[in-house]
């Protein structure tokens, strides 16, 4: 519908109620029918949102995105694990090539050893999950905040026909 101030550059297929030059959606505000492309193309707002989204779509593909860096801290649980999976080779060692009284500690050191790199390999392997999961929520909600000259598109109307 045309408002007095408004100059009809169309009218809806449908239900032939005048399009201003200032409306400003795709659709016809009185029946919902989406509006032909030659009458979009008459209208400036819908351009300036077309133009708006064309230009945020491009910014956000020419942003490159970061990659995700493993942490220093997961290094250092890698580099524990393995200590600790040479102490279980020593371990294994003294069990089998020691004397008596070396069997007790080897089987002991060897048992720590094993689950002391398996500790740190979980905790490493943890720390990188949730890092990157922290990586990507930020990429997620880079994306998704609009920026202040990014104009949003208004959406077309509910129709319960």
């Amino acid at each position: 519908m045309t408002k007095p101030h408004e100059k009809p550059v169309a009218s809806c297929p449908k239900c032939g109620a005048p399009i201003g030059d200032t409306h400003p959606y795709a659709w016809c505000s009185n029946c919902g029918e989406k509006l032909p492309s030659e009458v979009i193309a008459k209208l400036p707002k819908i351009q300036a949102v077309e133009a708006a989204r064309t230009a945020a779509t491009a910014a956000a593909a020419a942003t490159p995105i970061r990659p995700f860096r493993g942490s220093a801290l997961s290094g250092w649980f890698i580099f524990f694990a393995i200590l600790d999976f040479i102490a279980a080779a020593v371990g294994l060692l003294m069990a089998f090539t020691g004397s008596a009284g070396e069997v007790g500690t080897g089987v002991t050191l060897f048992a720590v050893g094993i689950s002391g790199a398996f500790l740190f390999l979980a905790l490493a392997k943890i720390l990188d999950y949730l890092r990157e999961a922290v990586f990507r929520l930020r990429n997620l909600e880079e994306f998704a905040t609009p920026r202040p000259n990014q104009a949003l598109q208004p959406t077309a109307p509910r129709s319960d026909a």
